[in-house]
């Protein structure tokens, strides 16, 4: 008996073992959710801009903000997803805690100098908030702080893009 159960001990063992390299080997990560592009003829400057705007706002969206907007830099941390001048449109309603991983979503980084706007995709979640990365194909870590209530901004709803 005792032989036994140090086989099953065993084969137990190592099909954890294999079936976590499996895993781990296949990039089980969360689905990357995208918003919307929109490709515009013209070149994004500010009067498209602001046609862009009186469509997404709608009169709806005047003080209260519930939507936000940005121009993306060329940093290239979310490549290719977005590219540098991007106009991105932002949902300020969705809470934190109803974004699901996988999902865009801006915030201030405690780490910038100046309260500045990043944008990255949800990974994962920890005891401190969301665990933010970048969508560029270079290796990277993740960021080094969490997006919580305190710096959370909005999600990603849709992508503006000249051709």
């Amino acid at each position: 008996m005792g032989k036994e159960n140090k086989i099953w001990k065993f084969l137990t063992i190592w099909y954890i073992a294999v079936f976590s390299a499996i895993l781990l080997s296949s990039g089980c990560s969360p689905d990357r959710v995208n918003p919307p592009v929109i490709l515009c003829e013209d070149a994004l400057d500010a009067s498209v801009k602001s046609q862009i705007l009186a469509i997404e706002l709608n009169g709806k969206y005047s003080n209260g903000i519930p939507k936000g907007w940005y121009t993306v830099t060329g940093s290239g941390s979310m490549e290719p997803t977005l590219h540098g001048g991007d106009f991105i449109v932002i949902d300020k309603s969705i809470q934190l805690s109803s974004s699901q991983l996988g999902h865009i979503l801006t915030y201030f980084p405690d780490w910038k100098p100046v309260r500045e706007n990043t944008v990255h995709r949800m990974v994962a979640w920890d005891k401190s908030g969301a665990i933010m990365e970048g969508d560029a194909e270079v290796a990277h870590t993740e960021n080094r702080n969490r997006v919580n209530k305190g710096n959370y901004d909005g999600e990603v709803v849709k992508i503006y893009r000249a051709k």
